[in-house]
């Protein structure tokens, strides 16, 4: 998709039909080759597709519950049914986790694709890529790619970012790209849990308890954006009402709250001052909690010990995918949250992929965020930026997600 006019573009197919959003034909592109060598055909597309929607760790697994069958018609052309109009699919197809992998590989042990590069190692320490000759659209201009990932413990000792605050003191770097990222700050409340967060009071008391305004005199905080959703874009023109600590123990009272300690996990690096006012916030009107570092891998091990979490996220840009996938089966947000809300979720999901028109989807969605508020599951804080600066000698640049550069469409000027 084109992320400036929002068209669709053919990439791994020619063409394709649709009967009135129901039925989906893609007519396959020949001559496209596999990193093991082996040509790309339906029975690949049929398999993933399988795997996508069957499989309960796919953040698209809720698909399933609307797909029919999917068949193809010789190796070049492949029919997926619905048992409903579903707009958005193409959408879907365009989702990086939507990418063709071949059916004859177990995924687990070996990573094969189509795409510009192809996979050389891959350890829990670096994955290494190189450009892939045989690529169907066009050669890319790197050779190769290493990527190396820092433990979480260990990240905070190296400098592996390169941001505006620390460019100055990397040799070499006397000319920079720079690029800003918006990230959202907000707390989720874990509502399959036993605990007096279940109640919607208690979560109402803690979010008028968290005056924004005052935290962020209290603790200078600069270059913040009151947040009320995911996007800054949604947040901004809204009003903030400020809120007392009175206003806060009326609603504690309601809840029936009996003193016991609830546990908040935080990023044991990022915010802590933040973490630290809100628990000082919340014991002022009499509310008890217990601060635990954010490992995400072993927070999700032992979801069942955090009544609440603060984090933070990033959504790479507006476009629809970015939107929905998030919040997908297998999302944080449906791990902490109760059956009867997760079906509230899945309603909104549904009624999202089918709206027609970008519009009414976006009105949808923003439906969902306000259901978010309403219901006090999810306290939206705070939207900032980061800088991230790169070398000059990076052409052709486009970086994504955390600073993630498009490999495709890099090269590096000699100078």
């Amino acid at each position: 998709m084109d992320p400036n006019t929002k068209q669709f573009h053919p990439h791994l197919v020619l063409d394709w039909d649709s009967l009135n959003d129901e039925s989906w034909t893609f007519y396959l592109r020949k001559g496209v080759r596999f990193h093991h060598g082996r040509m790309f055909t339906s029975e690949d597309v049929i398999c993933t597709f399988q795997r996508l929607f069957h499989s309960i760790e796919s953040v698209f697994y809720w698909l399933s519950r609307h797909l029919e069958k999917i068949e193809s018609l010789g190796d070049h052309t492949v029919i997926i049914h619905f048992n409903r109009p579903i707009p958005f699919f193409p959408n879907i197809l365009c989702s990086n986790k939507a990418s063709i992998v071949p059916h004859d590989v177990d995924l687990k042990q070996q990573v094969v694709g189509t795409g510009p590069f192809s996979v050389q190692s891959f350890t829990k320490e670096k994955l290494i890529m190189e450009a892939f000759d045989h690529y169907f659209n066009k050669r890319a201009w790197l050779d190769r790619v290493e990527i190396y990932r820092f433990p979480e413990e260990l990240q905070s000792r190296f400098l592996y970012e390169m941001t505006t605050e620390n460019v100055g003191s990397i040799e070499g770097q006397d000319k920079t790209i720079t690029q800003d990222m918006n990230i959202t700050q907000f707390i989720i409340f874990h509502t399959k849990i036993l605990g007096p967060q279940q109640h919607p009071a208690f979560r109402k008391a803690i979010r008028l308890a968290l005056d924004r305004d005052t935290m962020i005199d209290e603790l200078n905080l600069e270059e913040v954006q009151l947040a009320d959703s995911f996007l800054l874009a949604h947040s901004k023109n809204r009003n903030f009402p400020s809120n007392t600590l009175s206003e806060a123990q009326e609603a504690l009272k309601e809840s029936n709250y009996a003193g016991e300690t609830i546990t908040m996990f935080i990023h044991p690096d990022q915010w802590r001052e933040n973490a630290l006012w809100i628990q000082s916030r919340c014991n002022q009107i009499g509310i008890s909690i217990e601060l635990r570092p954010l490992n995400y891998n072993q927070t999700i091990q032992h979801l069942d010990q955090a009544h609440l979490i603060m984090i933070d996220v990033v959504f790479k840009d507006e476009s629809e995918i970015n939107l929905i996938e998030p919040l997908g089966n297998n999302s944080i947000y449906h791990k902490m949250f109760t059956l009867q809300e997760n079906q509230q979720m899945d309603t909104f999901m549904d009624r999202f992929i089918s709206g027609k028109t970008i519009s009414e989807r976006l009105h949808i969605w923003n439906e969902m965020v306000e259901w978010f508020r309403k219901e006090n599951l999810i306290l939206f804080q705070f939207h900032f930026k980061k800088q991230y600066a790169f070398s000059s000698s990076l052409q052709g640049n486009n970086f994504g997600l955390i600073g993630m550069a498009d490999f495709y469409n890099i090269w590096v000027k000699d100078k």
